[in-house]
């Protein structure tokens, strides 16, 4: 379920993605891992990089945008689409009121929200 995208859309994935690996490098050291696990586990859906990423950057934003929805919500997720989502809420409830992190939260969430207009706009 590739979803098909422009070469500047794809240029706004890569540029989405690496602003949220950023963000996790300087976090906490797990925060890394999830969000590797998240994509290789979208990666399996979709068979295409950029879609995947596309999705984990969704997930992530659902849950950054609501951390506290509700955990039978959470459950019905696909795998890592679900590990996108709880890295989100995380880092909105532990990290994205902190000095140290609020600019990169921000900034991750900006991205992430362009990523999801691109969702929206891209054809399958």
């Amino acid at each position: 379920m590739a979803l098909q995208f422009t070469k500047q859309q794809l240029a706004t994935i890569k540029d989405a993605f690496s602003e949220l690996e950023h963000l996790c490098s300087r976090t906490n050291w797990t925060d890394m891992g999830e969000l590797k696990s998240a994509l290789k586990l979208e990666r399996k859906q979709s068979d295409d990089l950029q879609t995947a990423r596309a999705m984990v950057l969704k997930g992530w934003l659902e849950g950054y945008q609501n951390p506290r929805m509700p955990i039978s919500v959470v459950y019905a997720l696909r795998e890592g689409y679900r590990n996108a989502v709880l890295l989100g809420a995380r880092h909105k409830v532990e990290r994205a009121d902190t000095e140290y992190n609020k600019d990169l939260c921000k900034e991750a969430e900006s991205f992430a929200l362009a990523v999801d207009q691109i969702i929206d706009q891209a054809r399958y």
